[in-house]
């Protein structure tokens, strides 16, 4: 409750603050106070909120990991008039009392590397971040990328319609095996051309596992698991993590959002079939509707972790398109047992 409260103090005594400032600051603190009061209301959930750094110097988060160190959140660059490719995309490095770590600008050949960021691993020294249909990995001592290391993805010619491999999360198996678990973001109405060129309706989705080697971060090109995804009922997926496997049972919670609309955690559950590279999709229900802007989620033993990108400089004062109603800059852990519960 003090936290809250605290957001609402602006800087009265400060001469150096001008009234629009002051005025800015108090919006801010109301918009945080109500997208706070929202999610208690949604949920009972919630274990800790932390800030998010940078948001104001035009980086918007994509992805997130967690582990003994702390958590980590991928960023990239875009102005309030839109550009992109004038900051280097960046990996924020936070311990658990929310002081930041590091803060590690990607570069590729010497160059600064601009892209999505649309999901994150770390593993070893490097970060992983998908990028088409490879994993990059990036030393995090110095942001460079060991091209040496990229690697690329293989599908079977059945599931060739995938485009691009848009969200990335480490986790292990039910052999406790460490497992890249990707998919695509895809509208509901998802369709591609086929060889004549015609656009044709793409109903479904996957989720791939890649076994990785956590000692000499080998990947296994060829995935270990296919989940399928029902295209009309899940879609927009923003990051998945699965919070329960099992050798005949696995589930995912996968995070769906599209502008300032509110997002849903969406939890899907599968059984083993006679292969268990091809598990059975039992079904998915939606457990939480949250503010707008959700992103990656993140699985730890006892929590999940996921932020919003509706925080970003770029989303509250863009000049080119509606700003967003949400404001939301935070990163939010939630309690895993209380979830599953929902």
């Amino acid at each position: 409750m003090y936290y809250l409260f605290a957001l609402l103090l602006p800087v009265y005594f400060s001469s150096f603050i001008s009234a629009q400032a002051l005025d800015d600051q108090l919006d801010q603190n109301m918009r945080r106070l109500n997208s706070m009061m929202l999610l208690a209301n949604r949920t009972n959930s919630v274990s800790s909120v932390k800030d998010m750094a940078f948001l104001n110097e035009g980086y918007i988060p994509q992805g997130i990991h967690v582990n003994a160190e702390g958590f980590f959140v991928s960023m990239y660059h875009k102005t309030i008039s839109g550009e992109i490719a004038l900051r280097p995309s960046i990996v924020v490095h936070y311990n658990f009392d929310n002081e930041v770590i590091s803060k590690t600008e990607l570069s590729v050949n010497s160059r600064p590397y601009y892209g999505h960021m649309s999901g994150l691993a770390v593993l070893g020294d490097y970060f992983l971040v998908p990028d088409q249909k490879s994993i990059r990995f990036f030393a995090r001592a110095t942001g460079a990328e060991d091209t040496a290391r990229q690697t690329r993805l293989k599908l079977n010619s059945q599931e060739q319609n995938f485009s691009r491999f848009s969200q990335l999360d480490l986790n292990t198996d039910h052999n406790d095996d460490h497992v890249l678990w990707v998919t695509e973001f895809r509208h509901q109405n998802h369709s591609k051309a086929d060889s004549t060129g015609r656009q044709r309706a793409i109903d479904q989705n996957y989720i791939f596992g890649y076994v990785i080697d956590p000692d000499t971060l080998s990947i296994e090109t060829k995935p270990a698991y296919r989940f399928y995804v029902p295209g009309r009922e899940v879609y927009r997926i923003q990051g998945l993590t699965p919070v329960a496997a099992g050798r005949d049972q696995y589930s995912f919670l996968a995070s769906s959002s599209w502008g300032d609309d509110d997002s849903k955690l969406i939890r899907l559950d599968y059984v083993a079939n006679e292969s268990y590279y091809n598990y059975r999709f039992v079904g998915a229900r939606q457990i939480l509707s949250l503010p707008a802007g959700l992103e990656e989620v993140h699985a730890t033993k006892a929590g999940v972790w996921t932020h919003f990108e509706s925080g970003a400089q770029y989303f509250q004062k863009r000049k080119h398109k509606k700003t967003w109603e949400s404001y939301f800059p935070y990163i939010i852990r939630m309690t895993k047992a209380k979830l599953l519960d929902l």
